[in-house]
């Protein structure tokens, strides 16, 4: 599952934006300085603390976790500010600590369940449950994502790794639907195009499959959008069928065989492994057919 980070552009797929982006939650809480928090100078402090960890798209780590420290006792002393349970929240979830994250992102929610950030607290709460492989509880904060969403350009990213999503728990009709809401918002997203030709693929669509991937690789012909900093995959070798299928669309059958043997090998128990294996089978039989063709070719040739 291929999964885009960030709730701004747009797996197994994640969002466009890199996972420091702080998106619309960091808007929300920039917004803040100004309203009920503008009397809190230990806020002000902390968010001010949280800016100047970002240099660029880098964040210093160390600068992180002392935020990170400062915030949560800030937290302890004031547990009914949802300002400093959201700014914690977002803290753990660029240092990627998915699990404390999950907990500050849901008691931001309970202190202020209609807040006009709420699209972007269930992208983010969704990004933490397919971390921790919940994705179950993923799916259900993607759809509060797009109940909460007003601006139809970030659709596609939600819509993308709702796809996804339901494609790693075995709901390929689904999932199939979901990619081709997408591409109907943006026709040459590339991303979903990959994703939509491999659970195609795997609900034994193969033509089918084979016509999208074809797509996708004239849109993306450096698989950027399946290797960029901006994706991850869950299981991590579940990229392998991805960038397998490329391949096999592109007519390198090594490569596509090397990649899905790869895939075989990362992620055993995958309930796609029987389709990889016959992907394999059916490489390795190309390989014998050209090789008697050319055989063929070369006794005729003696013969002249």
């Amino acid at each position: 599952m291929r999964v885009l980070v960030g709730i701004v552009a747009a797996g197994w797929c994640l969002l466009l934006s890199g996972p420091g982006n702080a998106g619309v939650i960091w808007q929300d809480l920039s917004g803040r300085r100004a309203s009920e928090t503008s009397n809190r100078q230990d806020f002000r402090q902390l968010l001010a603390l949280f800016e100047k960890a970002r240099h660029g798209q880098v964040w210093d780590r160390k600068a992180l976790a002392v935020v990170a420290a400062r915030t949560k006792s800030a937290v302890m002393d004031h547990r009914r500010d949802m300002s400093l349970w959201c700014l914690y929240g977002v803290v753990l979830y660029v240092m990627r600590r998915y699990e404390p994250a999950t907990r500050a992102l849901l008691t931001c929610r309970r202190l202020q369940p209609n807040g006009h950030a709420n699209a972007d607290l269930a992208f983010r709460l969704a990004i933490c449950y397919t971390k921790r492989l919940d994705l179950i509880h993923a799916v259900a904060e993607y759809r509060r994502s797009l109940k909460a969403l007003s601006d139809p350009r970030q659709l596609v990213g939600v819509q993308t790794n709702m796809a996804e999503t339901l494609m790693g728990i075995g709901r390929l009709a689904e999932a199939i639907v979901w990619y081709r809401k997408s591409l109907r918002v943006r026709p040459g997203n590339a991303g979903a195009l990959w994703g939509l030709a491999v659970a195609l693929d795997r609900d034994g669509q193969a033509d089918i499959a084979r016509r999208v991937a074809r797509g996708a690789l004239r849109r993306d012909p450096k698989l950027g959008s399946l290797i960029g900093p901006d994706v991850f995959f869950v299981p991590n070798g579940e990229v392998e069928y991805y960038l397998a299928l490329a391949h096999e669309a592109a007519g390198r059958r090594v490569e596509a065989l090397r990649h899905f043997r790869l895939f075989l090998k990362k992620v055993s128990t995958s309930p796609w492994r029987l389709r990889a294996a016959e992907h394999i089978k059916e490489l390795v039989g190309r390989r014998g057919h050209v090789a008697n063709r050319a055989g063929l070719h070369r006794r005729v040739h003696r013969r002249r």
